[in-house]
């Protein structure tokens, strides 16, 4: 048996829910391998179209989606058609609730949630169109080796401004981070980083619509018990969301990869008291190949 095999193809990132931790920004490797009969050139599928094909399945069915576990007893729709869907989630910290186009969410009928249902969700997609020749496919999805054993954390966001995907209000990404002071590396700023701002959405100001005497701009709120209103209309759509102040940091514009950076540096140089004579230099990912840095 002849396997073609793409590793690497692509990175993938989206959210889903999580009945102990609510709310998860996920960013994963993409392996493919695609089973099939060579043509007369000895191709099951050039290489070119077969990680084109790949690459826009992945991206139209799962990447920057939000998936929801619809036979989780911690799940309770409020409306469902063809065009939008609304819901509330809870688990032991919290709960959050979400209204967003239909076509922002990846619906799977599980009760929670692995990363082998979103491969298996995946390859349901690509066996229902596959090229001529390609008998089955295999997505293998893994997370970064090195969240093992280095500082990383899980964060969403929704940029009201961007012309892509990134428009919806629950995406989420899960990264790495680099800290550097006077060119050697810090992981115990890495760490403090990470746990601040584990599990965290990220919001601009002008999408906050509800009134919270505990809303702090630029920095998290541990001890509130309020929840926090967000809404805004992109050009995929109408997002609102209900979820805890205390997993969310507002941030006074859109929550770019580039402004959470400078707001990481800020952080870290707050609570270290790092002089101004050093040079401290942060690098903050957007997902795990693509992301900013920030220095004095």
């Amino acid at each position: 048996m002849r396997e073609l095999f793409v590793r690497n193809l692509t990175n993938l990132d989206f959210a889903w829910l999580d009945p102990k931790k609510g709310l998860m920004g996920e960013s994963l490797i993409v392996n493919v391998f695609l089973q099939g009969e060579m043509d007369e050139r000895g191709f099951i599928m050039d290489f070119g179209p077969c990680k084109k094909w790949m690459k826009q399945l992945i991206d139209h069915h799962l990447d920057h989606t939000c998936v929801v576990p619809m036979r989780s007893s911690h799940l309770k729709i409020a409306g469902l058609d063809e065009v939008r869907m609304s819901f509330s989630f809870h688990w032991a910290q919290g709960e959050l609730s979400y209204e967003a186009p239909r076509h922002t969410l990846v619906l799977l009928e599980k009760e929670t949630l692995e990363i082998s249902d979103f491969a298996e969700f995946l390859e349901t997609q690509a066996r229902q169109a596959l090229p001529d020749r390609v008998k089955d496919v295999k997505i293998e999805l893994l997370p970064d080796p090195n969240f093992k054993t280095s500082a990383n954390y899980r964060y969403t966001h929704g940029l009201k401004l961007h012309e892509g995907n990134c428009q919806r209000l629950f995406h989420g990404h899960r990264n790495p981070i680099e800290v550097y002071l006077n060119d050697i590396r810090q992981e115990k700023m890495e760490v403090y980083l990470s746990d601040y701002l584990k599990q965290i959405h990220f919001a601009p100001l002008s999408s906050v619509t509800s009134e919270t005497q505990d809303l702090l701009l630029n920095q998290r709120n541990w001890q509130s018990n309020d929840q926090l209103t967000l809404s805004y209309e992109a050009p995929q759509g109408l997002f609102k969301a209900e979820l805890p102040v205390r997993d969310c940091l507002i941030m006074a514009e859109e929550p770019s990869i580039e402004r959470i950076t400078e707001l990481s540096w800020k952080i870290l140089k707050e609570e270290f008291a790092i002089a101004d004579s050093s040079t401290l230099k942060v690098y903050c990912f957007e997902g795990l190949s693509k992301g900013c840095s920030f220095q004095n």
